[in-house]
């Protein structure tokens, strides 16, 4: 898998998951997480995170918001599972 096939899935993850809820009509350019995205696989490159840290760190720092633990662990394990293949 390519590194954009991967910012792609990464997308569609976050996106179903959506953890702006109602305040991701307000965020400009958010376009389906591409940003955060690529942001969470540059995290795990450059710093070795985990899945989950990054997944956390980028949002969360993004956003300003704090995220669920529990989606962030349901989510954080499907992104997990899909960069293993």
């Amino acid at each position: 898998m390519t590194e954009d096939d991967k910012v792609l899935e990464v997308c569609k993850i976050l996106t179903e998951w959506n953890p702006l809820g109602a305040r991701a009509d307000t965020v400009k350019d958010l376009n389906d997480y591409e940003i955060e995205a690529r942001d969470i696989l540059w995290a795990m490159d450059l710093h070795g995170d985990t899945v989950k840290k990054a997944v956390a760190t980028v949002l969360e720092q993004a956003f300003n918001i704090e995220l669920d633990d529990f989606e962030l662990e349901r989510y954080g394990k499907r992104i997990a599972a899909l960069l293993d293949d």
